[in-house]
């Protein structure tokens, strides 16, 4: 009888004015504290890395652990830094090998260029594609393209950011082929500049060679020359006929001296 007395007593007791002790009403000002404290308690405190921006905790895992989801909902770290928009939380996780471009729901359905898309963080666009989440590529397991997206939600910022990023792949690609044609006719040029001096020296030679035959030729014709008036001086003096075939094979000398 004492026990059930002192059971009663203390049932009694715990629900004072009617409120059990143990009930987050019974907390009075200091319920939604402790309410945190509970949630805080019960969390990996991964959660709480991202929404805060630090990496301590982090730096401790694996980068196969990162990739885990973070709760009994299903959710990840990717997720969680679209959600709280924490895009140097995204840039660490890219750096720890986090693969950005899967699913981060526990549907598995879109990845965090998705949810940024839905969610309407701007600059996290920008960010993600930054780290080889491409815009152009599709962000869910329907295959959509993020551009879809943006067009349904009909708002502006998101669509003019798209665009933006769209436009951005094609600039960079321009400049890589204007740096490859740059590098290309720079190459040419160089080429066609070292091969002067190999032009010049072989302009050289062939001026020198048909000078060379100018000035023998010259020499030539003065030589047989004076052998012809060697033999017309002799045949004068033996009364020799003058037309013979032996004059006519000496070339009279070029008018302009050459």
């Amino acid at each position: 009888m004492g026990d059930a007395a002192g059971a009663d007593a203390a049932a009694t007791k715990d629900f004072y004015y009617g409120i059990h002790v143990a009930a987050s009403s019974s907390w009075g000002d200091s319920a939604c504290a402790r309410l945190c404290q509970l949630v805080v308690e019960t969390n990996s405190g991964l959660a709480q890395q991202i929404a805060e921006n630090k990496t301590d905790l982090l730096d401790l895992l694996p980068p196969a652990r990162l990739s885990e989801p973070v709760d009994d909902l299903g959710l990840t770290l990717p997720f969680l830094a679209v959600y709280h928009d924490r895009p140097d939380m995204l840039e660490y996780l890219w750096r720890r090998g986090v693969d950005l471009t899967a699913c981060c729901d526990p549907m598995q359905y879109g990845n965090p260029l998705f949810y940024a898309i839905q969610l309407r963080r701007v600059q996290l666009i920008l960010k993600l594609d930054l780290l080889s989440v491409s815009v152009r590529d599709s962000c869910d397991a329907l295959k959509t393209k993020p551009i879809v997206h943006a067009r349904r939600l009909n708002d502006p910022h998101v669509t003019q950011m798209l665009e933006y990023c769209l436009g951005k792949e094609q600039r960079a690609a321009t400049l890589v082929v204007k740096h490859f044609l740059r590098i290309k006719y720079r190459k040419i040029y160089l080429r066609k500049l070292g091969s002067i001096p190999l032009l010049l020296r072989v302009m050289r030679g062939m001026i020198h060679r048909a000078r060379v035959r100018r000035i023998k030729k010259k020499k030539g014709d003065i030589i047989r020359r004076a052998e012809r008036k060697v033999r017309r001086q002799r045949k004068l003096d033996s009364f020799e006929d003058l037309d013979s075939d032996d004059e006519s094979t000496v070339e009279d000398l070029d008018p302009y001296g050459f």
